[in-house]
């Protein structure tokens, strides 16, 4: 019959439906990031104290420990130094100072430390302020350091973190010697980062 051969021809192009996609469960989602350790054969911490009248003396840390953690997007990073651990520069009798009840006091509070806000990682390549809380003397007081824009596209790896900034002395309770020792501190820190483990 023509009608049942028409038909027949129309059926054979006719696509049966796919059949509906099983659902799936979404895997979990992992933050396998870890911290990044500091370097410490390679990272330095570095502070200037400033006279009234005679040259700034330098002293500098000789263990840096400290991570870049990540959060997320974002990341924080943390920086510790043994304040007995100071050598300085300059005279003795302002290494002495320095390292007094009156000044770092380093032989009751050791641990100096500074815990960043959580900040985005682009800082670390552009540059700009970076804020925590620097915990000096048993005390801890929100201050703002500055980031250096990198030198490559690594920074850490490929090149140093350069991170630079000024406190008060005497916000954390640090008022003697005003005749003598300006109140600002300039703290600088020089930071490479660890070889990451291999997978």
């Amino acid at each position: 019959m023509p009608g049942l051969r028409v038909a027949a021809l129309l059926s054979a192009f006719v696509v049966a439906p796919a059949p509906a996609a099983v659902p799936t469960a979404s895997p979990p989602i992992q933050d396998v990031a870890m911290p990044l350790l500091f370097d410490p054969a390679r990272s330095q911490a570095r502070f200037k104290v400033r006279m009234r009248i005679l040259p700034a003396a330098t002293g500098h840390f000789l263990d840096v420990r400290g991570q870049l953690q990540p959060e997320g997007a974002r990341q924080r990073v943390e920086v510790e130094v043994d304040g007995r651990k100071l050598r300085f520069a300059g005279p003795s009798w302002m290494a002495k100072v320095t390292r007094s009840e009156q000044f770092l006091d380093v032989d009751q509070h050791p641990r100096i430390f500074f815990r960043s806000d959580a900040f985005a990682p682009s800082l670390l390549r552009n540059g700009g302020q970076l804020r925590g809380e620097l915990t000096l003397r048993g005390q801890t007081r929100p201050v703002a350091f500055n980031v250096a824009p990198a030198a490559c596209a690594t920074p850490g790896r490929g090149c140093d973190i350069l991170v630079t900034g000024r406190v008060s002395r005497q916000a954390f309770g640090m008022h003697a010697y005003r005749l003598t020792v300006r109140d600002a501190v300039d703290f600088d820190f020089q930071v490479r980062l660890k070889p990451e483990p291999a997978p």
